[in-house]
């Protein structure tokens, strides 16, 4: 049908416009700052006299010492013709500007650095203790002027990346750690910690930057938490991957809503919202533990069509959908959130350099002073009934 040839006609125009402007923006890119990459200058890219490759492998904040060397052996080559000379010229201007740019970068680049360091310094946690629960409180109540009673209390959670660090600066004592939340449920005859909600984000982000190593309390629970994930997804038919997110639900100024979905039988909290949310971002966090499997099931939503122009979209909401036809009916959301994005980009960073994020975080000698507390080995299985959050 003619309406058919259309809407292919678009998006084919479409991916021809999205792959133009990746093009022009790798080519901007090389402009700035790696002009020996640019085809015209292959010539002297090839030139055994000027080892131009040698800036293949150099870190950044050596660029701008090695430009200026070759620069020096263009200057120093001969160039025969007119027209060598003159691109020659182009070369060389090319690449004082990229040594003005590579050098302006690292100076941004140092500056990020000096700041981020200043805000983890300066950042008190010792404000935020219970002093007699000798746990972090979930907030302090500005008009009221006090800490709020309820407490971070559990060790499967985002918010023992807080307790590590603060530790670490000694702001809190290091028995915080040991006094966060323990209990266990059993999945398939393995025990996993239990968190607050069931969230593939409370097992996962904290390994964005801290390192989980063999044999380890944490180590089991992030991998049991995936395999949870995987036979929950199998189960409904449906890709795997819930943790908080937006849903398909818009309110009057056609927002869309926000939610901690999560596994019910890994949460401690029980959930008010009956819905089935897949969000693509909690399987990109699964890159560390099973990669294969995290491929899979991404390429998998990516055939069902939640990728968009700026990456997978927030999420898939499967809960109108009669439970037979969960497999084929959802409704994508389609918004792209910031910190998920982010997230994610910090797993593939992990994945693809050899969990570079985890090296930086743990190269600070006051992590490393604290990594002990990471080697925490399981213990028999003991049952334990849920919990609430404990207050006051």
């Amino acid at each position: 049908p003619a309406a058919l040839k259309s809407d292919r006609g678009h998006k084919a125009g479409w991916c021809v416009e999205e792959a133009q402007h990746r093009l022009d923006s790798i080519r901007d890119a090389v402009e700035k700052y790696a002009p020996w990459f640019l085809p015209e200058f292959a010539g002297f890219r090839s030139d055994p006299a000027l080892n131009a490759q040698q800036l293949d492998t150099i870190a950044l904040e050596r660029l701008p010492e090695f430009i200026d060397k070759l620069i020096a052996r263009v200057d120093w080559a001969g160039h025969s013709g007119e027209q060598q000379r003159v691109l020659a010229a182009r070369f060389r201007e090319q690449l004082l500007e990229a040594k003005t740019n590579a050098v302006a970068l690292i100076a941004d680049l140092r500056k990020l650095v000096l700041s981020a360091g200043s805000l983890a310094d300066n950042m008190d946690f010792s404000f935020m203790l219970n002093r007699r629960r000798k746990l972090v409180s979930v907030g302090f109540n500005v008009e009221k002027t006090h800490l709020e009673p309820a407490c971070y209390d559990l060790l499967a959670s985002e918010s023992r990346t807080a307790a590590f660090v603060a530790i670490a600066k000694e702001d809190i004592p290091q028995e915080t750690w040991f006094l966060l939340g323990r209990a266990h449920t059993l999945d398939d005859g393995r025990p996993v910690l239990l968190s607050w909600s069931g969230t593939s984000f409370e097992y996962l982000m904290p390994s964005l930057w801290m390192r989980s190593f063999p044999n380890t309390l944490l180590e089991r629970s992030r991998a049991g938490s995936v395999r949870s994930q995987q036979r929950y997804g199998e189960r409904k038919g449906v890709p795997w991957g819930i943790s908080e997110s937006s849903y398909a639900k818009l309110d009057d100024a056609g927002v869309y809503g926000y939610y901690a979905f999560g596994l019910p039988h890994l949460a401690l909290h029980k959930s008010e919202v009956d819905a089935l949310v897949i969000s693509p971002y909690s399987t990109v966090l699964s890159l560390g533990v099973d990669p294969e499997a995290t491929l899979q099931n991404l390429r998998r939503m990516q055939k069902l069509g939640w990728l968009g122009a700026y990456g997978f979209y927030e999420a898939a909401d499967f809960s109108n959908a009669k439970r037979r036809l969960w497999g084929n009916r959802h409704q994508i959301v389609r918004c792209w959130m910031a910190h998920h994005q982010g997230m994610s980009l910090l797993a593939l960073t992990n994945f693809l350099h050899g969990h570079i994020v985890q090296k930086w975080f743990h190269a600070e000698p006051r992590v490393q002073a604290s990594e002990l507390l990471l080697h925490e080995k399981p213990v028999a299985y003991i049952s334990e009934a849920p919990r609430r959050l404990a207050v006051a």
